[in-house]
């Protein structure tokens, strides 16, 4: 209970704070062999778990199941829709949608790919079904891409660019905010 409370008062709210709170919650499991002695708790303690993991597998925002129960509105589900739109759904938006997509209908999965971004971004969407695909990052040294590179993607805002000379590269797809290059040799 005390380390709830300090991570409460002690860490900003954010999305992904419940990560502090395993110790705890591994801790409080020790006591959790009592609850088992005295059965009508324990079939509570039963029932209410197994709603809330209904609950939560239905109404995650992230990956809709497509079923609304005490939601109003109707999300689409993440069932039959393309790899790649599935992976940024919630997080990733508008711009980089085309780049994952071109990714994702053009570029080989046995191949390598170095990224340029300019911030955090999640680099799960660029991986193959299979995790065939190496993925890569530009040289922060010199700016460099690694030679056995065929593909570079770049987010435009990212600083300093990576050094792709023209005659080796060709631009083969572009997004707002965002370039595909394709190794020509």
């Amino acid at each position: 209970f005390y380390g709830i409370v300090a991570i409460g008062f002690s860490l900003p709210l954010q999305e992904w704070s419940g990560r502090f709170l395993m110790p705890e919650v591994a801790l409080a499991a020790s006591t959790w062999g009592l609850v088992l002695r005295v059965r009508p708790i324990a079939w509570a303690t039963v029932a209410i778990g197994v709603t809330t993991l209904l609950l939560t597998l239905v109404h995650y925002d992230e990956k809709p199941s497509g079923l609304q129960l005490l939601a109003a509105g109707h999300a689409r589900a993440v069932w039959g829709r393309p790899r790649w739109e599935t992976q940024i759904t919630g997080y990733h938006e508008a711009p980089i949608r085309p780049t994952l997509q071109f990714i994702n209908d053009h570029v080989p999965a046995d191949t390598t790919i170095t990224l340029a971004f300019a911030d955090e971004n999640y680099i799960y969407p660029f991986f193959d079904r299979r995790l065939r695909r190496r993925i890569r990052f530009v040289n922060p040294a010199d700016h460099s891409i690694s030679r056995d590179t065929a593909w570079v993607v770049l987010e435009l805002a990212s600083q300093p660019q990576p050094r792709l000379p023209a005659r080796d590269w060709k631009a083969v797809a572009r997004s707002p905010g965002w370039v595909v290059y394709k190794r020509l040799k």
